[in-house]
């Protein structure tokens, strides 16, 4: 779940903070593969009811986190971020609202595999939005993309799982839209962004469930760890830590999160990956963590 380009490039005075910058951004993205054990932990919630509170638990830990960052001025921080937070929440909005869907319709393995392919849309997207360039490199990883999510929406077909499937490539692509909407805007704190997309979500949760949100208190629990635990706190591990790693770095330390979360599930509630998502996910994790090797290896000097 990377959520803004904010590397440092190499060589810069952040360099000094590299070690300390890795540990964090491994930890929030082991923090972030969790999410799938907890949502299959929660006993009685609807997916809905989930979306409301996993948003509306994130909700005033956003209020409470940007007043500090602002110096207490959390106005002119929303100000600053300009009509450009509000878009970018209603992407991240729609990626948070999706991926508890993917989640409920289908296998986690499935879903986070989908999901990898995030950063080879924030490419595209970038290509036909700010007009950036596609490298070979690039053109070899979204062939990737698109084999392995072909050869995983095949194995859901047969599994009655499409609709999950579909649900991951929404939260994929809204992660991306976020992705690309906050680079426009680099040059100013985007934290507001995230609280239009947890207002966002728990909002279309709220109208969705018909506004039966009254869940057990163990529920509410998990679906806090899932708001304030996983996206908010790995939010500001995160950040913390990709201010000092160039983006391609970022790129390849995001994948522990993809491979972990099928883990979690496998080893303490059997759910297995099937045959097809092992082989289409594995393509996927390989075009784009080539393509993150490739730029890597053109950034390093000499």
């Amino acid at each position: 779940m990377t959520t803004a380009d904010t590397a440092a490039r190499p060589g810069d005075p952040y360099d000094r903070a590299r070690l300390p910058a890795l540990l964090m951004v491994i930890c929030a993205a082991v923090l972030w593969s969790t999410s799938g054990i907890v949502f299959r932990l929660i006993e009685d919630a609807e997916q809905w009811q989930v979306v409301f509170w996993r948003s509306g638990t994130l909700v005033p830990f956003l209020i409470v986190l940007i007043v500090l960052r602002s110096g207490f001025r959390p106005m002119a921080m929303v100000r600053a971020a300009g009509w450009h937070a509000p878009l970018a929440g209603l992407f991240l909005g729609t990626a948070f609202t999706c991926w508890i869907l993917a989640l409920a319709e289908t296998t986690v393995a499935n879903a986070v595999f989908i999901l990898c392919c995030s950063p080879i849309a924030s490419v595209l997207l970038a290509r036909i939005f700010l007009g950036e360039r596609l490298g070979r490199s690039t053109v070899f990883a979204i062939a990737c993309v698109i084999v392995g999510v072909g050869i995983i929406t095949a194995g859901a077909i047969e599994g009655g799982r499409l609709l999950g499937n579909l649900f991951a490539l929404g939260a994929a692509l809204g992660f991306a839209s976020y992705t690309v909407t906050v680079r426009v805007r680099r040059d100013v704190d985007m934290l507001p962004a995230v609280f239009f997309a947890g207002l966002f979500s728990a909002l279309v949760g709220l109208v969705a469930a018909g506004g039966d949100i009254a869940i057990g208190a163990y529920d509410i629990w998990l679906c806090t760890v899932l708001g304030v635990g996983q996206i908010g706190l790995g939010l500001v591990i995160y950040t913390a830590g990709a201010r000092h790693l160039p983006a391609v770095e970022l790129t390849l330390l995001s994948l522990i999160e993809v491979v972990l979360a099928p883990i979690w599930v496998w080893a303490l509630l059997a759910e297995r990956p099937s045959p097809e998502t092992l082989i289409g996910g594995t393509i996927m994790l390989a075009g784009v963590a080539g393509q993150a090797v490739v730029m890597m290896r053109r950034r390093r000097p000499g």
